[in-house]
């Protein structure tokens, strides 16, 4: 008997990637230039009411444009508070690219629809794909690593359920899940033929990862 937890149909541990927002140090820094570029703002405005000058006039634009910018930046970290987030396979070793790369940029549609795949894998006599996840060491948590084989055999029986279950799902749902399944199903299958152990993680609409956080990660998204 398998037990999971969701929140609106997703895994629920989306929310404990939108809280990492917090712990980047990136954003109490943009945060407090902003409030600096403000202050500054205010300070050429007392000038410019006492002296009307070019200079003031200046560095209120550049300092607005600065604003601008930072605030941009703020918005697209605050928007990683309601992003819907992905689920992406993940493996031990590195395979020098033999891996395939499309699964990193995947995993929308299986993560907005994981408690209906979880319970229609149930109800199909297959391991749900939420049992292979979502240790992660970005999270300081210790990684459960599992058979790429056994993977392989879930996501199988998924993509035949929902070519036969059509009345269920929109159209175009059902076809963007069976898209992003069949990019499992070729990766976890050279992973089996390489034996190469996966597990499945989360991650936000990021469509790249920096070297660093790869150099510092255990395993490797390819």
């Amino acid at each position: 008997m398998f037990t999971f937890q969701y929140y609106k149909g997703r895994p629920r541990k989306i929310w404990q990637y939108r809280l990492l927002i917090f712990l980047n140090p990136l954003v109490y820094i943009y945060l407090s230039l902003t409030a600096l570029m403000l202050w500054c703002i205010r300070e050429n405005l007392i000038w410019l009411r006492a002296e009307i000058a070019l200079k003031p006039i200046l560095l209120i634009v550049l300092n607005l444009l600065v604003v601008a910018f930072l605030t941009r930046l703020l918005w697209s970290a605050a928007k990683c508070l309601s992003d819907g987030g992905r689920i992406v396979p993940y493996f031990e070793i590195s395979n020098i690219g033999k891996i395939s790369r499309d699964t990193f940029t995947a995993g929308a549609a299986v993560a907005a629809h994981c408690e209906a795949l979880d319970l229609l894998a149930s109800q199909r006599g297959l391991v749900p794909l939420s049992h292979f996840g979502f240790k992660d060491d970005r999270l300081w948590q210790k990684v459960k690593w599992h058979d790429p084989e056994q993977g392989l055999h879930s996501v199988d029986g998924l993509i035949t359920a929902l070519e036969e279950e059509r009345p269920f799902y929109l159209e175009e749902e059902r076809a963007e899940i069976i898209s992003e399944l069949k990019k499992w199903q070729s990766a976890l299958e050279q992973a089996r033929v390489l034996a190469v152990p996966f597990c499945l993680v989360i991650r936000l609409s990021d469509k790249w990862i920096s070297p660093m956080e790869m150099d510092e990660r255990v395993g490797t998204f390819w």
